[in-house]
């Protein structure tokens, strides 16, 4: 999903942006701190470089169930399945050119972008072809301003000196494992009343609910 993500902001950015020399694309996907590595693929001289610096979980989504409720052939059915995860990527767009001019007036453009579409979805960008599976997928572009002290880090962790740029939250990307439910009956009833059993009896009937799911409990920790 990361990597379709950032296809996606390249794709919709390059149909708007222009390059100054007429030189393939004008937004390319790649670490800007490879800026002088004589064997960047793309090249990324001269172009505005989109480079994930930083991914983070959306916290908000994180306590999620890792279960469901479901009805098959009229019997309800508990399906137990890993939740998905919920990232936000930290986007920096660079202008690499020579030209001081040339770089600010593309880093003005990628802005104007994301002020007028800050929401990417499959009905706005139809040029974009979207898998059938992520076809309710919506990116949201916020954009991130940094203190001097964060820009000095960030810029150091790069390990070249400032140009312009600008930073964009995006979110929000959802990292769903794919994997075979694992069903179970759902508990109906909860202390019942039991007569006319021996206290053997309902102590094994204690001990098979007490009793715990060796099988489920690798599914939900992943050793299945």
């Amino acid at each position: 999903m990361l990597a379709l993500a950032m296809d996606w902001l390249l794709h919709e950015l390059n149909q708007v942006l222009t390059d100054p020399q007429g030189a393939g694309p004008a937004v390319v996907g790649g670490n800007v701190a490879h800026l002088d590595a004589e064997a960047a693929d793309p090249p990324l001289t001269n172009k505005v470089v989109l480079t994930v610096v930083n991914l983070e979980e959306e916290k908000t989504l994180r306590n999620q169930l890792p279960y469901e409720e479901v009805l098959e052939n009229g019997q309800r059915t508990v399906a137990y399945r890993q939740p998905p995860a919920f990232l936000n990527a930290y986007v920096l767009f660079s202008a690499t050119h020579v030209n001081y001019r040339n770089a600010l007036r593309l880093v003005g453009e990628v802005v104007l972008f994301f002020q007028r579409r800050p929401v990417l979805t499959a009905q706005n960008s139809p040029g974009f072809a979207l898998p059938d599976a992520l076809a309710d997928a919506r990116l949201v572009l916020d954009l991130h301003s940094l203190s001097f002290e964060q820009l000095n880090h960030l810029w150091a962790s790069l390990g070249g000196k400032q140009m312009p740029f600008a930073l964009y939250r995006c979110r929000l990307l959802k990292f769903a494992p794919v994997q075979t439910p694992l069903t179970r009956k759902p508990i109906t009833t909860v202390g019942e009343r039991v007569l006319q059993k021996t206290e053997a009896e309902i102590a094994l009937e204690r001990a098979k609910a007490n009793a715990p799911d060796a099988q489920l409990n690798q599914f939900l920790e992943g050793n299945s």
